[in-house]
């Protein structure tokens, strides 16, 4: 056994008690053991069984350590939470394992990474001090994973790209695999002044181990300075039946407008085959203050799922959750099953969640709670 799982079992007994019993922990949520927890990461059904992984951090309830934590379900509803399957041990991820996906090819789940290194010093860790990896491990029961191997570093990245760029998202289309990263380009205004705009780096390679530069998706006027978790995937129209490429993805720093935006950052997508310009077309996943950082996949049922972190980073002076103080932080939403329809997509809870005790009631003039019923106004 590691010695870094050994002492996140020992964390987890330790603090378990204390989360076990905070009121504000969840039925069907995917939730950290102890500590914190963001982006989901490597989601996709294997050997018939739903993983998903997240970034997870035993240590700490404001996050930073950088674990893979991981669990299964047989029906995206009840989760079995395993040993985290990735920890920052080699000098290619030390200062944290960052999020990417999984892909899926027979009895071999491969799994992208961001490794993460932030150097001691005095830099802005923007234009230097930082290193981002894009990793590969290997499994084939989900859980034991392979050596660590290094694919592309800053060396492979355009020269005009900052340091900021991860979160690999890979498939495979047409016999190739391909991956799409998401990247901070150095940008100017007309005036000189410095205003980076984000893009996402798309590579392609034939054996998964050798990657070269295919294309870069970079708008011509600002939308955000940094674009996290891309997604790439097609969608068949039920009504117009035809395909559309779909772009998702997090900008960051987009200013507030009203009725859209309202978020420290965003997460959402645009059909690329219709689009006009991303600044006209960006459809927002979700309009509520706790989402961010989405991943979908198709499961055997060819069914587009997403799953995304119920949070937002960077929001501690706006509001502060009260489990913290019960020695955990966030969940992941309850899985969504997409469908695309004239062009936009439609989200629905996955039809499992129709298996749940729900009670039905009548309405008459009444008030209706979960399991019970109460009149007039509460």
């Amino acid at each position: 056994m590691k010695n870094w799982v050994q002492k996140v079992r020992e964390e987890e007994k330790k603090k378990g008690g204390t989360v076990k019993h905070c009121p504000f922990r969840t039925n069907y949520h995917i939730m950290p053991p102890v500590g914190w927890l963001n982006d989901p990461n490597g989601l996709c059904q294997f050997k018939g069984i739903y993983q998903t992984y997240f970034q997870y951090a035993p240590f700490s309830v404001n996050g930073g350590d950088g674990f893979w934590g991981h669990c299964t379900s047989t029906d995206l509803l009840h989760w079995e939470y395993h040993d985290p399957v990735m920890a920052p041990d080699i000098p290619e991820d030390r200062s944290g394992v960052y999020s990417g996906s999984g892909l899926v090819e027979g009895e071999e789940l491969t799994l992208f990474y961001t490794g993460n290194v932030k150097l001691p010093g005095d830099y802005d860790y923007i234009d230097a001090g930082r290193i981002s990896s894009q990793m590969m491990a290997t499994t084939k029961d989900g859980q034991q994973m392979s050596e660590k191997q290094k694919l592309l570093g800053p060396e492979d990245y355009p020269k005009h790209m900052t340091e900021h760029i991860r979160d690999p998202k890979v498939w495979k289309e047409d016999g190739k695999y391909r991956m799409i990263l998401g990247a901070r380009a150095r940008a100017y205004r007309q005036d000189g002044g410095r205003q980076d705009k984000g893009c996402a780096l798309l590579y392609v390679s034939e054996d998964k181990k050798r990657w070269k530069l295919d294309q870069e998706i970079l708008p011509e006027n600002y939308f955000g300075y940094m674009w996290e978790c891309p997604d790439l995937f097609v969608m068949e129209d039920v009504r117009e039946k035809k395909n559309t490429e779909i772009l998702s993805f997090c900008p960051q720093g987009l200013p507030a407008k009203e009725g859209r935006f309202q978020n420290r950052y965003q997460s959402g997508y645009v059909p690329l085959s219709q689009m006009k310009t991303i600044q006209e077309d960006f459809i927002e996943w979700d309009m509520g203050f706790d989402f961010y950082a989405p991943q979908t996949f198709e499961d055997d049922k060819g069914r587009r799922i997403l799953i995304g972190w119920a949070g937002v980073p960077d929001t501690g002076e706006e509001h502060r959750n009260l489990s913290v103080e019960n020695g955990w932080q966030h969940c992941l939403t309850i899985p969504r099953e997409l469908t695309l329809q004239n062009g936009k997509i439609l989200q629905e809870p996955v039809h499992e969640v129709e298996s749940l005790p729900w009670k039905v009631e009548n309405w008459n003039g009444e008030r209706f709670f979960w399991g019970k019923r109460q009149s007039g106004l509460q």
